[in-house]
């Protein structure tokens, strides 16, 4: 059995007591030859881990029951349905993109989605995307590995825990503690670009209106990304230079689509 075969028989290990019929529901796995003969428009070579998990299983039609913040890896789609969704048909001329790679979605959460970026280093970059229904992309972890790890690691550690009525109740402060450890080069990235993005929308020189726009979307994107890590240093370094952010943000007109002081009480 592969790596992420046996993740997956775990976590189906804790969730089968709760939900047996999404358990049972789930499709059977397909060849990796046919997973390349369907997806070989892409013309990309794919993480070895996407292989693996649909050698595992081939998704499901229909979505988790009671999605949880750790719970997406549970959605992902089948092929099939892959095959549909990589034509973004939603955004038309203009898919959404991240760094300028192609992505290829293979998770449905609501209107959103988590696709993996096409034509990154897969052992030496994260690249695994969240896309939202308007077609802004953040990263979101390290790989298909590290979302099964970390999410598995959850029930075993209870973390992620199932009542009696089939609520699932996570603990974001345990959660968060996982994925950090699980997903070094995302939290690595994000802190790195929110760093750079800080200079920029803190910067005493005078830069252009288009210059700032890009940093305080770099800075956006990277809360996005941040809040399921929640590491101290990023609070740290926010914190520290809050004032001036909002002031500056201010001085600009505003721009802000989630206040930083909402943020810092969401992860605090």
């Amino acid at each position: 059995m592969s790596n992420v075969s046996v993740l997956g028989e775990t976590l189906l290990s804790f969730i089968s007591p709760h939900f047996l019929k999404f358990v049972q529901e789930l499709n059977p796995g397909i060849s990796r030859s046919i997973l390349q003969s369907d997806l070989s428009e892409l013309e990309q070579t794919l993480p070895n881990d996407f292989y693996e998990l649909y050698e595992w299983r081939n998704g499901s039609l229909n979505g988790f029951p009671r999605p949880f913040n750790s719970g997406d890896i549970l959605d992902f789609s089948p092929v099939e349905l892959i095959v549909e969704e990589m034509k973004w048909e939603l955004y038309g001329d203009a898919p959404p993109t991240y760094r300028g790679c192609r992505l290829l979605p293979f998770i449905k959460v609501d209107s959103d989605s988590v696709a993996i970026t096409l034509g990154r280093n897969y052992f030496e970059e994260a690249h695994i995307i969240y896309i939202n229904e308007v077609g802004d992309s953040y990263l979101y972890c390290d790989s298909i590995t590290s979302m099964l790890t970390s999410t598995v690691e959850c029930f075993a550690s209870g973390a992620i825990a199932v009542d009696d009525q089939g609520n699932v109740e996570e603990d974001y402060y345990l959660s968060s503690e996982i994925w950090q450890r699980n997903n070094p080069y995302a939290l690595a990235e994000a802190i790195s670009e929110l760093t750079s993005s800080i200079d920029v929308c803190t910067s005493e020189e005078l830069i252009e209106d288009r210059d700032y726009s890009r940093g305080l979307d770099s800075l956006t994107s990277t809360l996005a990304t941040l809040w399921r890590f929640r590491p101290a240093e990023a609070i740290t370094v926010l914190q520290g230079n809050l004032v001036k952010l909002k002031e500056i943000n201010s001085a600009r007109g505003g721009g802000l689509y989630l206040t930083l002081d909402e943020w810092l009480e969401k992860v605090e």
